[in-house]
């Protein structure tokens, strides 16, 4: 087990910096399950950023997944946090994930349960510092923050209006263990990289369907089925995904209470996941996923 001695510093030797924003947690492994829902590469090796914007009433991760259809956010309001203190005007900031990932395990995976985490950052000197406790042992990890225009709030309040401004299709509130049941089906598909997706005011009301190289899977939902707690659908619509982006949109479903889909009438999936914190407080696990677009080519003679 790794472990770090606390450092003291001695005040007077630190310059008087403002604090941009401050928050504890008492379970660290509320906030790296979060984390786990967004990142998408894997490995020792992580080559994504998460954009972190902080107000005095939330704290939204953003992450720009490898694939261009998805794009996805991970909010935590201030009253999951202990302790919760954030400057009027908040702040931002880009680190990269797999870093603050690492360090959140350091003492091992199995305490992240009993490990607390404070997150301090100042925007002065460009750092994020991060106190682990656990069992009265103390570590400090401080990060560099990355310059970056790759994800910012502007690019997905850009996404999220391109949602809004085609009519929206389809609404369901699903169980998200039935939804996780029907997705390993998919990922034992061997050879499949599109799911195709269809919505309906009637029977079959909900089908997912692939192939892959042994085989086909189709798998069908009446609106009355345990799966859905609530479905609205004012229409038809049937898009293929890829299958990679699609089951990354759903990792959450593993630690989500309920899931929340949207369809418009382009196909565009707004998938929102809630999870209930051990103090019954929520946090939200947001996802856009485009659908393939295949360009149409007009018929010509040969």
């Amino acid at each position: 087990k790794k472990m770090a001695e606390h450092q003291e510093n001695d005040a007077d030797d630190m310059p008087d910096e403002v604090l941009t924003f401050s928050a504890k947690i008492e379970n660290t492994k509320e906030l790296y399950s979060l984390l786990t829902c967004l990142a998408t590469v894997k490995g020792p090796k992580h080559d994504q950023n998460a954009h972190i914007e902080v107000s005095p009433n939330e704290i939204v991760f953003m992450v720009k997944a490898r694939s261009k259809h998805t794009a996805c956010t991970g909010t935590m309001p201030n009253n999951i946090f202990s302790a919760f203190e954030c400057n009027e005007s908040g702040g931002s900031f880009c680190i990269n994930l797999g870093t603050m990932m690492e360090c959140l395990c350091i003492f091992g995976p199995t305490s992240l349960a009993t490990t607390s985490v404070t997150m301090d950052y100042r925007a002065e000197n460009g750092k994020f510092e991060m106190v682990l406790e656990d069992q009265g042992i103390l570590t400090v990890c401080s990060l560099s923050t990355i310059d970056t225009d790759e994800y910012t709030s502007e690019s997905w309040s850009q996404m999220t209006s391109a949602f809004r401004t085609s009519q929206q299709l389809c609404r369901m509130m699903m169980n998200p263990e039935y939804l996780r049941e029907a997705l390993y089906e998919l990922q034992d598909l061997q050879g499949a990289s599109i799911v195709t997706v269809l919505v309906s005011s009637s029977a079959p009301y909900f089908r997912i369907s692939s192939s892959g190289n042994l085989g086909s899977l189709e798998i069908e939902f009446s609106k009355t089925s345990d799966l859905f707690q609530d479905f609205e659908c004012d229409g038809i619509n049937e898009c293929d995904y890829p299958l990679e982006a699609l089951l990354q949109g759903m990792k959450a479903l593993a630690v989500a209470h309920e899931t929340y889909i949207r369809i418009n009438d382009e196909g565009v999936m707004c998938i929102q996941h809630q999870i209930d914190s051990s103090s019954g407080k929520k946090c939200f696990v947001d996802f856009l996923l485009l659908p393939n677009v295949v360009d149409e080519v007009e018929d010509g003679e040969p």
